[in-house]
C-alpha cells in the first residue's frame, strides 16, 4: 500500500477516535482523566499459509526420503506459533465507566530451523529463517466495571489498521563426498497492510490513586493479503540477481513422490502450469490470544 493510502487510513482512525470523543462529551460534558497504558506479554498466531508450507515440506522431505533405502531425514521446520505482544495505549476515561483508547503495538513472530537428508555421507539440507512482525494501530471502545474500592474489571473492543513485514533468508546445499557443496540463498522482505478486529477482558488492582496493574486476556482476527517485496539471489558460481517478487498460495505436484504439496512461491509472476494448482495469493493470518500485564498511569480526577 502506497504511503499515502496509509496517512489516510492513520487519519481516519484518528478522526473516528476524536468523533467519538466529541459525541460524548456532548452528551455528559465531563472527562474523568486521561490514561496511559503499557503493557506486553506473549500470544499465540495463526499463520495460515506459511504454517501449511512448513508442515507440507516436512512431509515432502520425509515422503522423499522413503523412496531410498538407507537415507535418513534430519530436523525439520517448525511452525511459527508463540511470540512476543507489546502495546501502547492513550485511554480517555469518561464518564459512566466508559472510556475511548488510540494505541500501538508490536508483535513479532520468528523462526530459524533446518532439515537435510543424508545417505552415506550424500546429503541436501535447507535452512530457513523467517520473522514476521506487526505494527497494529487501535481503536478501542472500553467499558469498566467496578468491583471494589481498588479493583475493577474491563471489557474492550475495537478496529485496527496493521502494518504487517516479513524478512527471509533460505539456503539449499547439497554435499557429496570429496567435493565442495553446491548452494544457493534467496534473501528477501516483503510487506502486507490489512484491517482487523481486537477486544479483550481484563482486571485492574490500584496501587495508588493514579498507578495501577493490569492483567488482560486479549484477542485479534487479521488476514493480511497482497505480500509485495523484493528477493535476492545468489549461488555458489557466483550468479546473482534482484527482482520484485509477490507471494502466492500454490498446491505444487512432486513428479518423485507423485504427491501435491502445499507452498508459498516467492515469484516475479503467478505460478502456471501442470504442476500447479489452486494458485492464489497468499495469506499470512495474524490471529490469535494473547495474554498481556502490564501497567496504567491516570492524569486527572479518577
Amino acid at each position: 500500500m502506497k504511503t499515502k493510502t496509509k496517512r489516510l487510513v492513520l487519519f481516519g482512525l484518528v478522526f473516528l477516535f476524536a468523533l467519538g470523543l466529541t459525541s460524548i462529551g456532548h452528551a455528559d460534558s465531563a472527562i474523568k482523566g486521561f490514561t496511559l497504558k503499557l503493557g506486553g506479554g506473549a500470544g499465540s498466531w495463526n499463520g495460515s499459509d506459511i504454517n501449511n508450507f512448513f508442515t507440507d515440506f516436512n512431509v515432502r522431505m520425509n515422503n522423499t526420503a522413503g523412496l531410498v533405502v538407507g537415507a535418513d531425514v534430519v530436523g525439520g521446520i517448525n511452525q511459527l506459533n508463540f511470540g512476543p505482544d507489546f502495546e501502547g495505549e492513550f485511554i480517555i476515561e469518561l464518564p459512566k465507566n466508559f472510556a475511548v483508547g488510540i494505541g500501538i503495538g508490536y508483535m513479532v513472530r520468528t523462526g530459524d530451523d533446518t532439515t537435510e537428508i543424508s545417505l552415506y555421507g550424500v546429503g541436501e539440507s535447507i535452512g530457513i529463517e523467517t520473522r514476521f512482525t506487526a505494527v497494529p494501530i487501535t481503536l478501542n471502545g472500553y467499558f469498566n466495571l467496578p468491583l471494589g474500592a481498588k479493583t475493577k474489571a474491563y471489557v474492550k473492543a475495537g478496529v485496527g489498521y496493521y502494518i504487517g513485514k516479513s524478512t527471509y533468508f533460505v539456503r539449499q546445499e547439497a554435499r557429496i563426498l570429496g567435493l565442495p557443496p553446491v548452494w544457493q540463498e534467496d534473501e528477501g522482505d516483503a510487506s502486507s497492510n490489512a484491517f482487523g478486529f481486537q477486544g479483550g477482558v481484563g482486571i485492574e488492582f490500584n496501587l495508588s490513586e493514579s498507578v495501577a496493574l493490569f492483567f488482560e486476556t486479549a484477542g485479534r482476527y487479521a488476514n493480511l493479503k497482497n505480500w509485495e517485496g523484493q528477493n535476492r539471489y545468489n549461488d555458489y558460481l557466483g550468479a546473482s540477481e534482484s527482482e520484485s517478487v509477490d507471494w502466492y498460495f500454490a498446491e505444487e505436484y512432486d513428479g518423485t513422490t507423485r504427491h501435491w504439496y502445499r507452498t508459498v512461491q516467492i515469484v516475479d509472476e503467478e505460478p502456471s502450469g501442470d504442476y500447479y494448482r489452486n494458485v492464489r495469493k497468499a495469506e499470512i493470518n495474524y490471529s490469535g490470544v494473547v495474554l498481556r500485564a502490564g501497567i496504567k498511569i491516570t492524569f486527572g480526577k479518577k
